[in-house]
Formats: C-alpha cells, structure tokens, sequence
C-alpha cells in the first residue's frame, strides 16, 4: 500500500528549550532521513542531537 503525502514538511533542530537554531522546508513527499540531510548542522562539536526512530540510519 503507497500513500502520499503532498505539502510541505519542516526539520527543524532545537535546543534543549525548544528555541529553534536550523531549519529547512521540503517538499511532503521527501523521506524525513532525506530531508535531515538538508540541515547544515552547524553546532558545537561537544552538541547531542536526539532524533526519534524514524532517522535510524543517519
């Protein structure tokens, strides 16, 4: 079974708080692993960063 989504999806990294620090829009059909790809990830080398199973892989 093949469902589509069509829209605009946003990765976004935050802090801790939630402040938002990178984002990126992409388009509703692009797998969340793609689209995290898109992120600079310009953090301090001493940054965790948690992602939930859907990035498994990265």
């Amino acid at each position: 079974m093949r469902r589509y989504f069509y829209g605009v999806k946003v990765q976004v990294l935050t802090t801790t708080s939630g402040i938002p620090v990178e984002f990126c829009f992409v388009p509703g059909s692009e797998s969340d692993v793609q689209a995290l790809k898109k992120l600079p990830m310009t953090v301090a080398a001493e940054s965790s960063i948690y992602a939930d199973s859907g990035y498994y892989g990265l």
